[in-house]
């Protein structure tokens, strides 16, 4: 297979990073959590470490497109992430596993076109398997912390 151009590779890492910069984590972490008086410090470290690690992603796959000569767009906020204030600990929970796991799927289509592009295919990699990680730790708490029954059903 040949290798992929620069533009195809930057396009590529373009793609996640509206999803790192704009994610529910970080959202949740730095914007809502003053909103939320449910949320306890287990399924809020949750959160924070999610969100912490979505920064380090964000930043070296800007790092990465900026090597590669391109510019990173991380678009634009979605509006509708102000919405997340007004939900219950538990259903921001739901929510946040819903994100991760479009999130896991959209990387895990993303990989195989990165193949011939080391660099950014194990970059992508780690973002997954951070991904994956992040959706245990939010499954678990949402079993222990939380029973099904409090969150509104969709």
């Amino acid at each position: 297979m040949a290798e992929p151009s620069a533009d195809h590779v930057i396009d590529t890492l373009n793609a996640c990073l509206p999803k790192l910069a704009f994610s529910m984590s970080r959202y949740i972490a730095e914007e809502a959590y003053p909103y939320l008086e449910d949320g306890d410090k287990e399924a809020m470290g949750a959160v924070a470490e999610a969100a912490a690690a979505e920064r380090n992603h964000e930043r070296a796959l800007s790092a990465l497109i900026e090597r590669l000569e391109g510019i990173p767009q991380s678009g634009a906020p979605n509006p509708l992430l102000a919405n997340l204030n007004y939900g219950s600990f538990p259903w921001l929970l739901d929510e946040l596993i819903r994100d991760k796991t479009a999130e896991i799927d959209a990387c895990r289509k993303r990989l195989p076109t990165l193949e011939d592009a080391p660099e950014a295919h194990a970059l992508l990699q780690g973002i997954l398997a951070d991904h994956e990680a992040h959706l245990k730790k939010f499954a678990d708490v949402r079993a222990r912390r939380y029973s099904p029954q409090t969150a509104p059903q969709a």
